[in-house]
This record gives C-alpha cells, sequence and structure tokens, in this order.
C-alpha cells in the first residue's frame, strides 16, 4: 500500500505580502512557475516580515525549477516584489 504526504499547495502570482499559513506547519517545496526579471521572493517564518528569513529567491532562478526545503515553520508569510508566479506545497 503506498501512502502520499498530505500536503496542499499555494500558488502566488501577485506582488505583496501574503500570510499562507497561520499556524504550525512544513515548508516541503517551492516551484517558480514563473520570474520576473526585477522581482524577488521573500520568505519568512512567522505572521508578517518581521520573522526569520527561510529563503530568498531571486529573479535568476528559472521557470520549472522546483527547490525542496522540508523545514519547520511556526507561520508562514511570503512576500513577493514584482511579478512572481511560485507554488509553495506545504503541510
Amino acid at each position: 500500500m503506498s501512502t502520499f504526504p498530505n500536503y496542499a499547495f499555494k500558488n502566488i502570482n501577485a506582488s505583496g505580502t501574503i500570510v499562507v499559513s497561520k499556524g504550525p506547519g512544513v515548508l516541503h517545496t517551492i516551484i517558480m512557475n514563473n520570474t520576473n526579471q526585477n522581482g524577488s521572493t521573500l520568505i519568512y517564518d512567522g505572521l508578517n516580515t518581521s520573522g526569520t528569513l527561510i529563503a530568498t529567491l531571486g529573479s535568476s532562478i528559472p521557470a520549472g525549477t522546483d527547490m525542496i526545503y522540508d523545514v519547520r515553520f511556526n507561520a508562514l508569510t511570503v512576500q513577493v516584489v514584482g511579478n512572481q508566479d511560485l507554488t509553495l506545497s506545504i503541510g
């Protein structure tokens, strides 16, 4: 019998600050769907951008790149500058 992880996903495709999760979980994967040449994405452990920085994703990451993190968070906030398009899988 095969079991699959219970991951949810969140697609983000506009600039701004988005609270992805208000509670604890695991950031499994970030997939860059499309990038803006002048854009960046910052991932924080916390309810806002004053939380601990988990990752900074620049515009040089090619579309289609998936990055596995498998890190725990207390809450998850994403700040997008420019028009990045990414999908996060979280559990």
